[in-house]
C-alpha cells in the first residue's frame, strides 16, 4: 500500500469534464449522423414520431446527462458483437444498416447472428423484468427489426449492471406468428405514411405520440412546440401495465 502524502489535494475540474462531455458528444453525434435531410424513418422514429418530426425541423445537441449513458451503450455493444464473433475489440463493431422501401424505414439491428435478429441492451434497473410486459420498450424496437428484416423470431441481449448479484447477462428469446408480423408491418407502413403527410402539410399533430416515458417536458426538448395533449409525465410502470398488447402496440394515439 501507498502512503498518502500529506501535499496530496485533489478537486473536482470542471474544465476537465466539460473537456470529456464534449469530445464524447461528438463522436457519438458522428455515430448517429445527420437524419434532418433522410427520407427514411428509422426504426427509433417509429416510437418516437412527433420528437422525429421536431429534430428534424430543429436538432439538439445530446444532454450532457446522457452523454455517459450513450458511451457506454456503445462500448458495450461494440464489445459483445466482438466477442461472440470472435474478433479483436473495434468500437465501430455494429450490425449493419438495412433498408425496407416497402415499409419506408431504414433500421440498424445490434447483430444479425446465425440469421436471428439480436438487439443488445444495457439496463440500469435493479430489478430483473418478471413478465414478458416488463420488456415492452425493448421488444418494440426488435418488433421492428423483424417487420424489416420478415423473421418472426429475434433475442435481447441484456446486461444488467445493478441486479442483486449483477452485472450479469441475460438473455431474452422473442417469437411472434406471421400473421402478427404482418399487422406490425402494416402499423409501420401506417406510421411512415403520416409522417410524410404531417411534413408535406405541417401537421405534426396527426402523428401518433410519442412513448410515454419520453414525452415529458423534462425529457423533450419539443414539448412546447408538440403540445401533446394534456399528457404530463406518465410513469413507466403505469404505462406498461395499461399497454394491452405490448408486442405489438408500436405508434400510440391518446
Amino acid at each position: 500500500m501507498i502512503t498518502l502524502p500529506k501535499s496530496l489535494d485533489i478537486q473536482p475540474s470542471k474544465k476537465g469534464e466539460d473537456f470529456l462531455n464534449k469530445k464524447a458528444r461528438k463522436w457519438i453525434e458522428a455515430q448517429g449522423g445527420d437524419r434532418s435531410k433522410e427520407e427514411l424513418l428509422h426504426a427509433s422514429d417509429c416510437l418516437d414520431p412527433r420528437y422525429a418530426y421536431f429534430s428534424r425541423l430543429d436538432p439538439r445537441p445530446i444532454p450532457d446527462r446522457l452523454v455517459p449513458v450513450f458511451l457506454i451503450g456503445r462500448v458495450l455493444h461494440a464489445f459483445v458483437i466482438c466477442a461472440v464473433e470472435g474478433k479483436p475489440f473495434d468500437l465501430a463493431a455494429d450490425g449493419g444498416s438495412n433498408v425496407s422501401k416497402e415499409l419506408g424505414i431504414t433500421f440498424s439491428p445490434d447483430m444479425n447472428f446465425n440469421g436471428k435478429v439480436r438487439e443488445i441492451k444495457t439496463s440500469r434497473s435493479f430489478y430483473e423484468p418478471s413478465e414478458p410486459k416488463d420488456l415492452a420498450m425493448y421488444c418494440e424496437q426488435v418488433l421492428i427489426y423483424l417487420a424489416g428484416t420478415g423473421q418472426t423470431e429475434g433475442d435481447i441481449w441484456c446486461l444488467y449492471m445493478n441486479i442483486p448479484g449483477g452485472p450479469a447477462f441475460r438473455v431474452y428469446k422473442m417469437k411472434i406468428s406471421a400473421a402478427d408480423l404482418k399487422k406490425v408491418q402494416a402499423e409501420i407502413a401506417l406510421i411512415t405514411e403520416t409522417f410524410k403527410k404531417a411534413q408535406k402539410e405541417k401537421k405534426p399533430s396527426i402523428l401518433p405520440l410519442c412513448r410515454p416515458f419520453k414525452c415529458h417536458p423534462k425529457e423533450c426538448p419539443y414539448w412546447e412546440k408538440c403540445k401533446p395533449q394534456g399528457r404530463y409525465g406518465v410513469p413507466r410502470a403505469r404505462w406498461v401495465k395499461d399497454l394491452t398488447n405490448p408486442l405489438l402496440t408500436i405508434g400510440r394515439t391518446k
